[in-house]
């Protein structure tokens, strides 16, 4: 079952990485994103998760499946902000991918196949330059 206060402490503690009051920055490939992906994978420590980051910086933490011929499920989003980004724009995905997989292990039943909660890199765009400040309403435009 979903612990909803875990939950609600992992987003006040990931909030504080690069928070100020109700936004986030926490621009892609920063040290702030990769303090981001450590607390993560602190979270996940002692229920079997195997990390992984990739060249793109790309986190997936893998939790362990009866059936190593099936396919993976894979679910995520980012940790990375654009300037004065929401705190839940990206990270809630990532919490909620986090929160699933670990409600499923703490059942104590083996997980049918392997489920990897994903954490992808620099989604603010970091990499072709800065990514512009969050502007209200945007995303209805």
């Amino acid at each position: 079952m979903t612990d909803a206060a875990r939950l609600g402490r992992r987003v006040e503690e990931l909030a504080r990485i690069g928070g100020s009051g109700t936004t986030v920055t926490r621009l892609g490939l920063s040290a702030e994103e990769q303090r981001a992906r450590d607390l993560v994978v602190s979270w996940c420590g002692g229920h079997g998760a195997v990390a992984r980051r990739d060249e793109a910086a790309n986190l997936y933490l893998r939790f362990a499946g009866a059936d190593d011929g099936a396919p993976v499920v894979l679910v995520g989003s980012h940790l990375d902000s654009v300037p004065m980004g929401g705190r839940f724009a990206g990270p809630l995905g990532v919490f909620c991918a986090v929160e699933a997989a670990l409600s499923l292990v703490e059942t104590g039943r083996a997980l049918a196949r392997y489920v990897a909660a994903a954490a992808w890199g620099d989604r603010g765009g970091r990499r072709v330059g800065h990514g512009r400040p969050h502007v209200a309403g945007e995303c209805a435009r």
